[in-house]
Protein backbone atom coordinates (compact mmCIF):
# COMPACT_ATOMS: atom_id res chain seq x y z
CA UNK A 1 0.00 0.00 0.00
CA UNK A 2 1.52 3.55 -0.54
CA UNK A 3 2.30 6.09 2.01
CA UNK A 4 0.88 9.23 1.55
CA UNK A 5 2.57 12.23 3.05
CA UNK A 6 0.67 13.96 5.67
CA UNK A 7 1.17 18.07 6.02
CA UNK A 8 1.81 19.19 9.69
CA UNK A 9 0.55 22.60 9.12
CA UNK A 10 -3.21 23.57 7.53
CA UNK A 11 -2.35 26.38 5.58
CA UNK A 12 -5.00 29.10 4.54
CA UNK A 13 -4.34 32.22 2.16
CA UNK A 14 -7.95 33.83 2.90
CA UNK A 15 -7.98 37.17 4.80
CA UNK A 16 -11.04 36.66 6.54
CA UNK A 17 -10.23 32.97 7.85
CA UNK A 18 -7.01 34.45 9.15
CA UNK A 19 -8.35 37.34 11.33
CA UNK A 20 -11.08 35.06 12.23
CA UNK A 21 -8.29 32.33 13.79
CA UNK A 22 -6.27 35.71 15.46
CA UNK A 23 -9.48 37.18 16.92
CA UNK A 24 -9.75 33.39 18.54
CA UNK A 25 -6.35 33.76 20.00
CA UNK A 26 -4.47 31.06 16.89
CA UNK A 27 -1.61 32.39 15.59
CA UNK A 28 -0.01 30.74 12.84
CA UNK A 29 3.10 28.75 13.14
CA UNK A 30 4.55 31.15 10.17
CA UNK A 31 3.58 33.14 6.91
CA UNK A 32 5.01 32.36 3.13
CA UNK A 33 5.27 34.75 0.75
CA UNK A 34 3.70 33.01 -3.09
CA UNK A 35 6.63 33.23 -5.51
CA UNK A 36 4.58 36.54 -6.92
CA UNK A 37 4.53 38.03 -3.35
CA UNK A 38 1.03 38.91 -4.33
CA UNK A 39 -0.37 36.62 -1.55
CA UNK A 40 0.59 35.69 1.87
CA UNK A 41 0.02 31.81 2.94
CA UNK A 42 -0.63 31.32 6.95
CA UNK A 43 0.03 27.83 8.12
CA UNK A 44 -0.92 26.62 11.37
CA UNK A 45 -0.27 23.59 13.29
CA UNK A 46 -2.81 21.02 13.32
CA UNK A 47 -4.79 21.11 17.13
CA UNK A 48 -7.76 20.34 18.04
CA UNK A 49 -8.36 23.79 19.14
CA UNK A 50 -7.60 24.93 15.33
CA UNK A 51 -10.20 22.73 14.41
CA UNK A 52 -12.93 23.71 16.45
CA UNK A 53 -12.61 27.14 15.46
CA UNK A 54 -12.67 26.96 11.74
CA UNK A 55 -15.80 25.01 12.45
CA UNK A 56 -17.17 27.31 14.36
CA UNK A 57 -16.13 29.91 11.31
CA UNK A 58 -18.04 28.01 8.64
CA UNK A 59 -20.77 27.25 10.08
CA UNK A 60 -21.09 31.20 10.88
CA UNK A 61 -20.53 31.49 6.87
CA UNK A 62 -23.40 28.93 5.98
CA UNK A 63 -25.99 30.84 8.83
CA UNK A 64 -24.73 33.69 6.64
CA UNK A 65 -25.36 32.53 3.31
CA UNK A 66 -28.81 30.93 4.58
CA UNK A 67 -30.08 34.31 6.18
CA UNK A 68 -29.05 36.12 2.85
CA UNK A 69 -30.89 33.85 1.18
CA UNK A 70 -34.10 34.47 3.23
CA UNK A 71 -34.12 37.99 2.99
CA UNK A 72 -33.77 37.74 -0.84
CA UNK A 73 -36.56 35.55 -0.69
CA UNK A 74 -38.67 38.06 1.64
CA UNK A 75 -37.62 40.95 -1.14
CA UNK A 76 -38.79 39.15 -3.49
CA UNK A 77 -42.16 38.19 -2.28
CA UNK A 78 -42.22 41.89 -0.41
CA UNK A 79 -41.92 43.84 -4.16
CA UNK A 80 -44.43 40.88 -5.52
CA UNK A 81 -47.59 41.83 -2.43
CA UNK A 82 -46.83 45.92 -3.29
CA UNK A 83 -47.06 45.33 -6.84
CA UNK A 84 -50.40 43.52 -7.15
CA UNK A 85 -51.94 45.87 -4.06
CA UNK A 86 -51.29 48.85 -6.11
Amino acid sequence: MDKKAFDMEYMTEWKAEYEFLKNHGIKPCFVKKTPDYKILQYKYTKTSELFKVLFEFYQQKELNKMFDSMLSYLNFLFVLFFRYMI
